[in-house]
């Protein structure tokens, strides 16, 4: 069988074509645009946050996106999170959770948003729809309309600024406050 000069170029060039089409790092990223970004993706997330071999943080989320911008890199979670927040005797001090959060790695600042409970071992609750967590002061704190439930009383105000374990805390504003049956916490 005798095949034709066509053939053998075709197969020349398909060969030439083949060779020729190693990908140089580098020379992909001159046509991916700066502001484009990449995201990782994680599901059923655990992270463990540790100083010194010490465990001080566990955050629990359904789902993560790690956005891997150059110039602010952040950490969302869009379908809520769990944060339970160690003391030093490796305790829970306090945990914390809302149905949306994202944290500006450079910043060292999470929001959370939507639905926001934060509990401390002492029982009080804070509930609200919107907290900041500054991880280089150790604050928690607000502006907004909060909700705390104590031992025997609920309070209502404006602004509050807690420690990460919630330990110590104060409202701003306070709007109204309610003596409460220890027995009936229901709500």
């Amino acid at each position: 069988m005798i095949l034709s000069s066509k053939y053998w170029l075709g197969c020349l060039l398909l060969l030439g074509g083949m060779v020729a089409c190693e990908n140089d790092l580098a020379e992909v990223q001159k046509f991916i645009v700066e502001d484009q970004v990449a995201i990782e993706v994680g599901e059923e997330v655990e992270v463990i946050y540790s100083d010194s071999g010490r465990v001080q943080m566990k955050v629990i989320a359904p789902i993560l996106h790690r956005h891997l911008d150059k110039k602010e890199p952040k950490r969302e979670f869009p379908n809520g999170l769990e944060v339970y927040f160690i003391g030093e005797d490796q305790n829970v001090e306090s945990w914390l959770k809302g149905k949306y959060a994202i944290e500006i790695e450079n910043k060292q600042l999470t929001t959370i948003r939507d639905s926001v409970v934060l509990v401390n071992k002492n029982g009080e609750k804070l509930e609200t729809d919107h907290l900041v967590w500054d991880q280089k002061s150790g604050k928690i704190y607000t502006e907004q309309l909060v909700r705390m439930t104590t031992i025997d009383k609920r309070i209502w105000g404006y602004g509050f600024e807690a420690d990460r374990e919630f330990k110590t805390w104060s409202i701003k504003a306070v709007k109204g406050e309610l003596k409460v049956d220890p027995n009936n916490l229901s709500n």
